[in-house]
């Protein structure tokens, strides 16, 4: 029986999906409406496991556009509370035979079982985060006044100097996860009118001095003024560590070109860079936090984390494509 999961959330998609295969089924997984509406018309499925809230519209898109095309699938919805209906159009499968109420009963309490242990998850981190700045802060403060006792030898200095850069290194850390967490829990407002071309322009105007250390050329070919609500501070973030990106990992005297255009309606920035290139394998987990593909640069592999969580918040699809070299 071969089952489609469509769910946003990559983690639970992907334990579902270890869930099912477990139990025998051949199961598939997309994160949005578009890439579930191509594995429809691509793959017969038996069912259908819909999430509602998808980064590009809503899963009763899905289910209608399935509907109209007279699919003779079973759609199983969740709800907004992390339970379970059954829309089915076609009914290919008598959903009072044991097996689907099995199913059925056993997707429904792993659900309400993950998203309980995402949640507390996000909660701990959020906790735990803020619990460890003020500590830091503390530590930190007291090497600094230690630091300047001029009876101290280079040694202890130097050591002291080392220390410092990983409360840093250590503060930097806490509070991306705090960011991730507050991101992901939406206690930011989006509610401000905001334009790529002027948040990309200012953007790169401050990076200029990291853009000629490495003699990098960048050409901004930005067509089309695009107007759409969203949080500032967070999609100027978003850019940020894209750019910062493009040019760590980018090779002296390369480019970086930024492009924009329509396909099918709807509007796609692309940022392209000659720098040292991804497998496949390595590029479908670039999101994944603390995953570092390249551990001869600095980084604590969060800030592509943080623009998967922005970019979900203001339901913007984002996706790497790369070749090494």
């Amino acid at each position: 029986m071969n089952i489609l999961i469509v769910e946003d959330s990559n983690e639970l998609a992907i334990e579902l999906k270890e869930f099912l295969s477990n139990s025998g089924y051949v199961c598939n997984f997309a994160n949005t409406c578009e890439d579930a509406l191509d594995e429809v018309n691509s793959n017969d499925y038996y069912i259908m496991l819909l999430d509602l809230g998808l980064p590009d519209g809503s899963g009763l898109d899905v289910l209608k556009s399935v509907r109209k095309n007279q699919s003779k699938m079973a759609v199983i919805v969740v709800t907004a509370r992390g339970e379970l209906d059954v829309k089915i159009n076609g009914i290919p499968i008598d959903n009072s035979t044991s097996e689907f109420k099995d199913l059925y009963t056993a997707l429904n309490q792993m659900i309400i079982r993950i998203k309980e242990l995402f949640l507390k998850e996000k909660q701990f981190i959020g906790n735990v985060s803020h619990e460890l700045l003020t500590p830091i802060a503390v530590i930190k403060n007291r090497f600094e006044n230690i630091i300047q006792n001029q009876s101290l030898n280079d040694t202890a200095v130097d050591k002291i100097s080392d220390s410092l850069n990983t409360l840093d290194s250590m503060k930097k850390v806490i509070s991306n996860l705090l960011l991730i967490s507050r991101i992901d829990n939406k206690q930011y407002q989006i509610n401000e009118m905001l334009n790529f071309n002027t948040i990309i322009a200012k953007l790169t105007g401050n990076l200029e001095d990291r853009i000629q250390e490495k003699n990098l050329v960048i050409t901004k070919n930005i067509r089309h003024q695009v107007y759409f609500i969203g949080n500032q501070t967070l999609i100027k973030i978003l850019f940020s560590n894209l750019f910062t990106n493009a040019i760590k990992y980018n090779n002296r005297y390369g480019n970086i070109l930024i492009n924009d255009e329509f396909i099918a309606g709807k509007y796609a920035l692309t940022i392209t860079d000659t720098g040292l290139g991804m497998n496949n394998e390595q590029a479908s987990q670039i999101f994944n936090r603390f995953t570092r593909i390249h551990f001869d640069q600095e980084g604590q592999g969060i800030g592509l984390a943080i623009v998967e969580s922005i970019a979900k918040l203001h339901h913007i699809k984002i996706q790497v494509t790369s070749t090494i070299n």
